[in-house]
């Protein structure tokens, strides 16, 4: 259903800032909600409360002889994820990951250490995953040249699912997109820096490539406020750091802080291909790095975060944070039998006042 109704809804592009944005209805269930805490922020009250979950992954890749992709081919989706991490990404009523490769069969490599792309024809795969939302801004995208990154943003206009992060120009790669549920709209702006960002082209005026922040993070605070002064949440999801580390680098610190500031409700990165932990600022949480998540056959921890939005017959809105664990390996993503294992990993990963429970749920202590 979530597919279908998807298939009804049309994007388009706003004027101003650039935006992008799309229409899905409420999908009020009988999930259970946690209570409000002391301090929420309070708007006036209206008619419906809301609950919605909103799922994010980190590193996917589909790309041509990828782990994935032969795991797929040998055991069909069912196959390579648990039940639970499955379902987790199809109910949720906004699916968002970061997809590091170019969908194209054209193009010439750009010179690096590692080229990736994949077929066009597997978006389909993301879409039975339930994804919604896919983050472009990364430094793989723009693997095969112009031509690898044009088919990719084809790729995504003609599926289900709505790119953000690329595009032909630095107003498209720099959209924000708005998903737009039933009283409540949710803005996402996503960013790529990372160590060689040389390799990967950022978009100007009059060339295609990723909204690149390696730079300056100017533009990015900007779209940051633009987008807070049109949305209920606001979501940053950045493409940052070093690979192999666990520690994030003092630009993430500093940048997250900068975006907290500049109006993001939660700011979610990925790049390292493992998790970093976590940190609040202003009350409001950084997820430094959500690791690979579907990419490739090394064995390791990974995580959907799922951030659920409440909002009472009062009025009052506030946001929950919540880790499910998994294991990622040789293509397959899997739940893990020791959950409290788990939670200790990522709590010795993150900054003091930040507190795992036993039900995987994030505060600030």
């Amino acid at each position: 259903m979530k597919r279908l109704l998807s298939l009804l809804l049309c994007c388009l592009m706003l004027s101003g800032c650039g935006a992008a944005e799309f229409l899905t209805p409420a999908r009020l269930g009988s999930r259970p909600v946690r209570p409000a805490p002391e301090a929420v922020l309070t708007r006036p009250a209206l008619l419906t409360p809301y609950h919605y979950t909103l799922t994010f992954a980190g590193d996917v890749s589909l790309a041509d002889g990828s782990e994935p992709v032969k795991a797929y081919q040998r055991h069909g989706l069912e196959g390579c994820f648990s039940p639970e991490i499955l379902d987790a990404m199809r109910s949720a009523d906004l699916m968002c990951l970061n997809s590091e490769f170019a969908f194209t069969t054209r193009g010439t490599k750009v010179e690096k250490n590692f080229n990736f792309r994949g077929d066009p024809e597997r978006v389909h795969i993301l879409e039975d995953m339930g994804v919604d939302l896919a983050i472009l801004a990364n430094n793989h995208v723009f693997d095969y040249g112009e031509e690898g990154l044009t088919d990719t943003l084809n790729t995504f206009k003609n599926s289900t699912i709505q790119g953000v992060g690329a595009g032909e120009t630095l107003d498209e790669a720099s959209a924000t997109y708005f998903a737009r549920l039933d009283g409540c709209t949710v803005a996402f702006v996503a960013g790529c820096r990372v160590e060689w960002s040389g390799q990967t082209r950022g978009a100007t005026d009059t060339q295609s490539g990723v909204f690149r922040t390696a730079e300056s993070n100017a533009l990015l605070l900007q779209r940051v406020k633009e987008a807070r002064a049109q949305a209920d949440f606001v979501v940053v999801y950045m493409h940052w750091g070093m690979e192999g580390t666990d520690q994030p680098e003092p630009y993430q610190r500093s940048t997250g802080r900068q975006l907290i500031e500049a109006g993001a409700d939660v700011v979610v990165g990925d790049h390292p291909h493992q998790l970093q932990g976590i940190d609040f600022h202003n009350g409001k949480p950084i997820f430094y790095s959500l690791g690979n998540f579907w990419f490739s056959r090394f064995g390791k921890y990974t995580t959907l975060l799922n951030m659920e939005l409440h909002r009472d017959e009062t009025g009052r809105v506030w946001a929950d944070y919540r880790l499910t664990p998994a294991w990622t390996e040789h293509g397959k993503v899997t739940s893990v039998p020791d959950r409290t294992a788990f939670y200790r990993f990522v709590q010795n990963l993150c900054s003091n006042g930040v507190t795992l429970d036993s039900e995987g749920y994030v505060t600030q202590t």
